[in-house]
């Protein structure tokens, strides 16, 4: 058997695509393996993912297509258009089974043209999004690194699923010599972003400086709004001396081994990478319990996880951890630890499990051969009614998610666009172009007033919520308090509640 292992973007290069590579290389030890890297529009490849592959001495393959971890994201022709090139590669390098990262349609289409298996790596989801599902153009085998998401995917989806967990980034433990309490060291790594909640770790480290002596470092992309107000914080609040940003930074390795204590935050995570990292180098682990957390971690035994996602109760858990330190009970967190990397992250158990799976797999696949003529001719209808507006290309590429809409919005009703500023208006002339069966009333912003775009701007609580009405939320960062908001005056999501552009 060979296998094309496909990376998801041509630009940066997060934990999802540093976990697929860790399994081709993984694999290479059982089958030959060729990892296809995605490129940009000038043909240049993930230089972090080429320099990866280098290292890991895996054969690469540069080739043009998407990938998307959102269903509203797909790009629908772009994958048509592209799974024409996967199939000849495939077919020349006589590839018989593709692993792909988030949702590859295109690696799909040309899966289903070659006759052969397509198992995708997809991690969180949440529940209402599969409302979005359209189309038969999913793969049929999933793979996910928590239970809770392994389950959601395979119920909804009506696909099989399996849970195996993260692949660690060396093939053993590697122990420190000692845990012994002096000015504490916490690291925290992962993207900036609402998702990984660093501001809300921030806050839970500011309140353990006045009993313990402790220095948190971020290691990730620190560029957004959401980064911008974690380090305004730290700022405003004097704790520069105590907390730094690192940036994006390659090699985590030494940072994980001169580190006590790996601290995650995250609120929106099937099962963090950076877990697996911290145990591998013998760091405690912090975390809240986020998705698959509580599987495999017990407060007390083999880490520290904290009882919500609040300040208070990471401080807590935080103070719980210095005090195993001080009092010596660190000793046996960290061989609980242990005996849970060697059950559950070892690369000998990952291997024989995506090797069962693959097995399995193999002995399962049918080939299928789903008509999609009429889906294709409807999402061409939806952008043919886009292109003439000037939108930009990433809006016409979405045109399966507002075919969708397009379709799920049929009734006359009064609308509201949520944002009254660059991407409200982008939403707004977005859905002129539709030509949707609904009447725009205005706009809703928090912090402006007057009118917008020709209507006037309201404020959220001024949104008529007793008649029947859509609302559209035009805004990435803090979209889902907006959401929220929404949710709790009676509307629902992906119902009455869209995400535009």
């Amino acid at each position: 058997m060979k296998i094309a292992f496909f990376l998801d973007a041509p630009r940066g290069f997060g934990g999802a695509a540093s976990l697929l590579l860790r399994q081709a290389k993984l694999m290479s030890e059982l089958y030959e393996v060729i990892v296809v890297i995605p490129c940009d529009e000038n043909g240049n490849g993930n230089e972090e993912g080429m320099r990866r592959c280098r290292k890991a001495q895996l054969p690469v393959k540069i080739l043009s297509f998407g990938t998307s971890f959102d269903f509203r994201r797909i790009d629908f022709l772009g994958a048509i258009h592209a799974a024409k090139a996967i199939s000849e590669f495939a077919e020349e390098e006589r590839i018989t089974f593709f692993h792909s990262v988030q949702l590859n349609i295109a690696a799909e289409l040309a899966a289903r043209r070659l006759g052969i298996p397509h198992l995708m790596n997809v991690y969180q989801m949440k529940e209402a999004d599969f409302k979005l599902v359209y189309g038969a153009i999913y793969p049929r085998y999933h793979l996910c690194d928590s239970q809770l998401y392994s389950a959601v995917w395979s119920k909804n989806l009506k696909i099989v699923s399996r849970c195996i967990r993260p692949l660690p980034p060396l093939c053993r433990q590697r122990k420190k010599r000692r845990y012994k309490m002096r000015e504490f060291r916490i690291i925290m790594v992962g993207k900036v972003g609402v998702r990984k909640n660093q501001l809300v770790g921030i806050q839970a480290v500011e309140r353990c400086l006045e009993d313990f002596d402790i220095k948190l470092t971020i290691a990730g992309d620190a560029e957004g709004e959401y980064a911008q107000e974690c380090q305004n914080y730290v700022l405003q609040k004097k704790l520069q001396d105590r907390i730094r940003f690192l940036g994006f930074v390659e090699d985590i390795d030494s940072l994980m081994k001169s580190s006590d204590c790996m601290l995650c935050t995250s609120v929106d995570e099937s099962f963090p990478t950076s877990i697996v990292e911290a145990v591998t180098y013998d760091t405690t682990v912090v975390t809240t319990p986020v998705a698959g957390v509580p599987e495999l971690f017990t407060n007390g035994e083999n880490g520290f996880v904290s009882a919500d996602f609040s300040a208070d109760c990471i401080a807590a858990s935080l103070k719980e951890c210095l005090l195993a330190y001080a009092s010596g009970e660190i000793e046996t967190i960290h061989t609980n630890a242990s005996y849970t990397w060697e059950n559950h992250f070892s690369p000998e158990v990952i291997r024989n499990q995506i090797e069962q799976y693959y097995c399995f797999v193999k002995d399962h696949f049918k080939a299928m051969d789903v008509p999609l003529e009429e889906l294709e001719l409807r999402v061409q209808n939806t952008a043919r009614l886009i292109e003439p507006a000037g939108l930009e290309k990433w809006m016409y590429e979405s045109s399966l998610y507002y075919t969708l809409l397009k379709e799920n919005i049929k009734n006359e009703k009064k609308a509201y666009i949520w944002g009254a500023g660059f991407f409200g208006k982008a939403a707004y002339e977005l859905l002129k172009a539709l030509q949707l069966n609904i009447k725009l009333e205005a706009f809703v912003d928090r912090a402006k007033q007057g009118s917008y775009c020709s209507l006037p701007v309201l404020k959220p609580e001024e949104i008529p919520f007793t008649e029947d009405i859509y609302v559209f939320i035009s805004f990435d960062y803090k979209k889902d308090e907006a959401a929220d908001y929404l949710i709790g005056q009676g509307l629902s999501y992906n119902e009455n509640i869209w995400l535009l552009p």
